[in-house]
């Protein structure tokens, strides 16, 4: 009967080390035509690894190699290298957990005029253990995310070196919970057109305007930091809102009114926790919010 039993158990540990997949893997050296179930054989493009994720619902996570990029993906629509838009369920999109250099996970824009990344429509996707990076040209985007999208930034996934980091608009919805949005010139987070993002916990730091609401954007502070940017924290205008439970806002500096927290005429900032200090404005130490009479013009939006 014992041998059966250990018989049993271990033909149950073959049976899954063969047949049970967690993760589908790219790697710009690899192929297409690969089964991408295994590292030995991983697919080239991230899109192909959407497509088998799509095909198998036993498999809901992507692991990145290395670093993909408009040589190894190609162009994945006019205006992004990736696209994850026809992913049909929740998939977990990361690198390897303490990956070498060579390993560590990129979706790079570089050598482009495009966005990164783009996702549109109803997908849930997580980012962990990843960088986006590279669009660097004016008005482009490291990150997009539209019209009922969901996305997380979860712990190790960094948007950073773009011009704008992420764009969410048209009811599109960004966790930020242990990843960081940092080092973009522009724009670290735009919030637009009834989308929402809630950072419960990571950080928006050392770039341009840190985050800008506005045109009945919604977003919602948990935790986390936003801080060292160097256009200001957190611009609040067109109907914009911005609910701050905890967290802190610090160290933001600006040449014009912003400072840690900027609210103009028709938008709304609510705080009932937190930290905000340490913020400059005009040259004006301890400026940590400022509610406006008038407009601070349309261009934070548009540029």
């Amino acid at each position: 009967m014992k041998k059966t039993v250990l018989f049993f158990l271990i033909a149950c540990i073959v049976y899954t080390g063969v047949f049970a997949q967690d993760s589908i893997f790219v790697s710009a050296r690899g192929n297409d035509e690969n089964s991408g179930l295994t590292e030995a054989e991983p697919v080239k493009t991230l899109s192909r690894a959407v497509r088998i994720a799509n095909q198998n619902n036993s498999i809901n996570k992507i692991t990145v190699i290395g670093t993909l990029n408009t040589n190894s993906e190609g162009m994945a629509t006019n205006v992004s290298v990736f696209d994850l838009s026809d992913a049909n369920r929740e998939i977990l999109v990361t690198g390897k957990l303490d990956a070498s250099r060579a390993e560590r996970a990129v979706l790079s824009g570089t050598g482009t005029d495009k966005m990164s990344m783009s996702i549109v429509g109803n997908p849930r996707i997580r980012f962990e253990n990843i960088e986006i990076s590279g669009s660097t040209g004016n008005n482009n985007t490291g990150l997009f995310i539209s019209n009922g999208a969901h996305i997380t930034l979860g712990p190790g996934a960094v948007v950073r070196g773009n011009n704008l980091g992420v764009m969410v608009s048209d009811n599109g919805s960004l966790v930020i919970n242990g990843g960081e949005v940092r080092n973009n010139s522009s724009h670290g987070i735009v919030i637009l057109s009834n989308a929402n993002c809630t950072i419960e916990n990571g950080e928006i730091r050392d770039g341009g305007l840190g985050i800008l609401v506005a045109r009945n954007g919604v977003l919602v502070m948990r935790n986390g930091a936003i801080r060292n940017n160097r256009d200001g924290g957190v611009a609040i205008l067109e109907g914009g809102r911005f609910t701050m439970h905890d967290g802190t806002i610090t160290g933001n500096r600006s040449n014009r009114r912003i400072g840690g927290v900027f609210v103009d005429t028709g938008a709304t900032f609510d705080q009932t926790g937190g930290t905000i200090s340490r913020n400059t404005a005009a040259g004006t130490p301890h400026h940590n919010v400022h509610r406006a009479e008038g407009s601070l013009g349309s261009d934070l939006v548009t540029r």
